[in-house]
């Protein structure tokens, strides 16, 4: 029928991004970690966009990758050790300090 390969053609698809694992009998999805470097891009595209560093780490942006709360922020202090970010908070004060002034530095780090 017309659901059942519209079934397998989802499931196909899930598998081969990634998102299914298991046998051919029992079959999950599998849940999805976001790369430091998707965060990098996220905040700076962000940042670029005039967002302040305390509305940043808050933006519904970040709800597409599933962080919420503080998950952007603490993703952003621990990566800060790369480098490219440093993140630094007191209290409601928030504070990014970019090694790099563009996103096309950003991309030029990110990839070389």
């Amino acid at each position: 029928s017309v659901k059942t390969r519209i079934s397998r053609c989802l499931l196909g698809i899930l598998r081969d991004v990634g998102f299914l694992r298991g046998d051919s009998g029992k079959k999950e999805i599998a849940t999805h970690a976001v790369s430091e470097e998707t965060v990098f891009l996220v905040a700076r595209d962000l940042c670029e966009q005039g967002i302040t560093d305390a509305s940043l780490c808050a933006h519904t942006d970040w709800g597409l990758f599933g962080l919420l709360g503080n998950k952007p922020l603490e993703m952003l202090e621990r990566a800060g050790k790369a480098s490219i970010v440093m993140a630094q908070r007191a209290g409601s004060v928030v504070r990014l300090t970019w090694s790099v002034g563009s996103m096309e530095e950003l991309i030029n780090v990110l990839v070389g």
